[in-house]
């Protein structure tokens, strides 16, 4: 996600189309995926349940022109990015349930921000990407709880749905979010997404745990 470097910025769609775009075939390649990692992880990449406030360290520090990431509105002084990791096992608890993990995650490798970037306020907003993140991976794990006593048949065909869903509404928050805030250079419309996203991860606080076990029967 990004911040610009003028004030007063319509939305870029094209950046907007490529964040959809990428949350989408994300989603296709979760859907045909079993035990294999959905994400490429590195050792980097950060979990917001073990390390939920970025720091300035967090990103990397590139010149104003280095990433060529412009737009009709002015050049990108920051981008953060951030993706939702799903992975399953089937071995936690005597073969009668699946052990679900959902992470919100940090991509230090990729996110980057200018020197003239290294305010106070575009780290604040660049969180809210992460937390928008983080609140809907609970929304996820808390659908996937809800899944308990589901039939092992369709634990396939309902993970997906899930799943699928999620990916959708995290890329119209996450825009949402772009929008309402202008990228961060609105103060009081971004005072007011600060309040609303810790209001809703304190509401979502019950599936702060990132595992949520799934027990499922085997029907005849």
């Amino acid at each position: 996600m990004d911040s610009y470097g003028n004030t007063h910025n319509a939305l870029n769609e094209v950046i907007y189309m490529n964040t959809f775009i990428n949350i989408f075939i994300f989603t296709i390649f979760l859907i045909f995926a079993s035990k294999t990692d959905c994400h490429s992880q590195t050792r980097s990449d950060i979990y917001w349940d073990e390390k939920p406030s970025l720091v300035f360290e967090d990103f990397k520090l590139s010149n104003d022109s280095s990433e060529g990431q412009y737009s009709v509105f002015g050049p990108i002084i920051a981008m953060s990015y951030v993706d939702i990791y799903v992975d399953h096992d089937f071995r936690c608890s005597n073969m009668d349930s699946i052990c679900v993990s959902v992470h919100a995650l940090f991509e230090t490798q990729r996110s980057w921000i200018s020197p003239t970037g290294l305010d106070s306020t575009i780290l604040v907003h660049e969180q809210g990407h992460f937390d928008i993140c983080e609140i809907v991976a609970r929304m996820m794990r808390k659908d996937f709880a809800e899944c308990s006593g589901i039939d092992y048949n369709f634990l396939h065909s309902d993970f997906t749905k899930i799943t699928s869903a999620h990916y959708l509404y995290l890329a119209e928050l996450q825009l949402q979010y772009e929008r309402e805030t202008v990228f961060g250079n609105d103060p009081e419309n971004q005072a007011f997404w600060n309040k609303k996203l810790q209001n809703m991860l304190t509401e979502l606080s019950a599936f702060s745990e990132p595992t949520v076990k799934v027990k499922y029967v085997k029907r005849q």
